[in-house]
């Protein structure tokens, strides 16, 4: 360095010019002096919670109270205007249709009183046969059995008529088809009077001349009695019923639910005929939950069916 007086060479830690004693400026950095501290403030809130907030979790609490309440009320009062409803028909009056399309909650089928039978009722099942022969040879088959009730007039009579109709193929690939006709009355009790009866064609129908109860409609007293009826051609039929009440409130292939007793019928006529059927029967229903029914002819077919119950509806 040189001194800023008179220009003579200086060594960097010479306080003082050699030649003309000048006092040199320093060359050593200026300390930093220390200044006011930068103060940042935080602030607490000692006040706890505001009140609008504890004003919304309130309201908040109350309203899922309320819903909720809304929700379970509003399922009990649909269950209670179902299990009221009529037999097999939901609360919006419509009738229980085949498995699949029943409404979600399922009404309740009750007796002891016999249905009392609308045109338009029907019922579906599953059958499992074995056919006998005349000759002795006996064929398994599978198929189904339907039975529906229409009205009509039979000799100027209002009456219901109950049609079954049985689609079967046999092991050896035989289609089997029978359709037959119940004639009947149906008193304000249930009871049902046989009026006619026919083997599948309704200009062939047998009218009684001595119609009688075939099922009675009050079961509350476990009715068990035996019917004699006389028809046009003279031929006569004889019948044993026996009804056993139940202890089985079962749940159908339809999900509804339905009391049962133990049905069992003999018929016998007087060409030599016989039926027999017997099974678990739905007085609300009017008809066998699964049975099986036998039906032999002279020098003809016997045939044995086993049958289950897989659909209905009821007409409101």
């Amino acid at each position: 360095m040189v001194c800023p007086s008179c220009g003579a060479e200086m060594r960097v830690e010479d306080k003082f010019c050699r030649s003309c004693g000048v006092r040199l400026p320093s060359t050593e950095p200026e300390e930093m002096q220390p200044g006011p501290a930068s103060i940042i403030t935080v602030r607490s809130h000692s006040g706890g919670v505001p009140g609008w907030a504890i004003v919304l979790v309130l309201l908040c609490v109350g309203l899922t109270v309320w819903f909720l309440f809304t929700v379970i009320s509003t399922v009990f009062k649909i269950k209670d205007a179902l299990r009221k409803a009529p037999n097999g028909v939901s609360a919006a009056g419509k009738a229980s249709q085949p498995s699949g399309t029943l409404v979600s909650v399922k009404p309740t089928i009750t007796g002891p009183h016999l249905r009392i039978f609308k045109p338009g009722d029907s019922w579906s099942y599953t059958a499992t046969a074995t056919v006998t022969r005349a000759d002795g040879t006996a064929r398994n088959g599978t198929g189904t059995l339907e039975k529906a009730i229409f009205a009509m007039n039979l000799s100027g009579a209002p009456c219901l008529v109950e049609q079954t109709k049985v689609h079967l193929v046999l092991d050896d690939g035989t289609p089997l088809d029978r359709v037959s006709h119940l004639y009947f009355q149906q008193g304000v009790t249930g009871d049902d009077t046989e009026i006619g009866v026919d083997d599948g064609s309704t200009s062939s129908v047998q009218k009684a001349s001595q119609p009688g109860v075939i099922i009675p409609g009050d079961w509350t007293d476990s009715p068990s009695s035996p019917t004699d009826l006389t028809f046009g051609n003279g031929m006569t039929e004889h019948l044993d019923t026996t009804v056993v009440p139940g202890d089985n409130f079962m749940t159908l292939a339809t999900g509804d639910k339905t009391d049962c007793w133990t049905f069992n019928q003999n018929t016998s006529e007087s060409d030599g005929s016989t039926t027999s059927s017997s099974g678990t029967f739905s007085p609300g229903l009017g008809q066998y939950v699964n049975g099986s029914l036998t039906t032999s002819i002279p020098n003809r077919d016997t045939v044995n069916i086993t049958e289950t119950l897989t659909s209905y509806a009821l007409q409101p």
